[in-house]
């Protein structure tokens, strides 16, 4: 006998949602089964989150089709998405199987115990979706690797498969910028590794940011960073990862201004 096709836990079919004239997701086309960690990788834009929130219920899509265990549904609501069995987990942590950049709020220490829990709930036969930016992690916890880029499925990879630079590939859609021996020649010639100059971000939703930052890291050094939580820490990492435009100022990377980069192209250098 030949051995059946497993059925998805859940399936999204030419999935696409308009938000006025903004095309945010163009015909996805995404299966997650049980007993795997599904990571969904993508730059800030590139329609993860509105797939996720289509498919726990918070937008309805203009096109497509949602399965459950291979039986069409329509989830109106994030109530019909629980009742049906599926769960998000946001940035700021409500909790279980979407998990939407969990780890921006985790410590290191506090991610190796969330991928843990990904193995438990793997061992249970829980179907994982994961959405990250950071690559390390993809290739530490997933099982497979779907890549949007503006909307659409880039492409998607077994783990045995990926490697970082097929995934930044993927995302940017060409070959990355190349970057090699920049730190090699940031050592040599006495360059800062990473180099903040009068960097100012300002957020209007938080209020909190950073003005007229100047730091710099060399070579072999740990540079401590200190402040009650809240007063800008976030706000650095994210500048030197291309995840917070700067508003003014400009930021330096093994000497080379990396200011409008992009976060998969700043990851190509290294920096992680």
């Amino acid at each position: 006998m030949l051995a059946q096709t497993p059925v998805p836990r859940l399936e999204a079919r030419k999935l696409s949602k308009h938000f006025g004239a903004l095309l945010a997701n163009d015909a996805i086309d995404l299966a997650v089964y049980g007993g795997e960690v599904h990571a969904i990788l993508g730059e800030n834009g590139a329609g993860k989150s509105t797939l996720m929130k289509s498919l726990y219920g918070f937008h309805r899509p203009t096109a497509g089709e949602i399965f459950l265990n291979g039986k069409a549904v329509a989830i109106d609501s994030p109530q019909e998405g629980r009742w049906l069995g599926i769960g998000i987990v946001f940035q700021n942590f409500m909790r279980v199987l979407i998990f939407d950049e969990p780890t921006s709020v985790l410590a290191p220490h506090e991610v190796d115990q969330l991928f843990q829990i990904f193995d438990r709930l793997k061992q249970d036969n829980y179907a994982i979706l994961f959405i990250t930016h950071k690559l390390p992690e993809v290739m530490s916890a997933a099982s497979r690797i779907t890549v949007l880029r503006r909307g659409r499925v880039a492409g998607e990879l077994l783990r045995e498969q990926a490697t970082p630079q097929a995934i930044v590939r993927l995302m940017l859609g060409s070959e990355p910028p190349q970057a090699a021996h920049l730190d090699q020649v940031a050592e040599e010639t006495g360059e800062p590794i990473l180099d903040y100059r009068a960097v100012t971000v300002v957020d209007v939703h938080t209020g909190v940011g950073l003005k007229q930052v100047d730091l710099r890291l060399y070579a072999g050094e740990i540079v401590g960073i200190a402040g009650v939580s809240g007063n800008g820490q976030s706000e650095l990492a994210n500048v030197a990862l291309g995840l917070a435009a700067i508003d003014e100022g400009a930021l330096h990377l093994f000497g080379v201004d990396v200011t409008h980069w992009s976060t998969a192209a700043r990851l190509q250098t290294g920096q992680a």
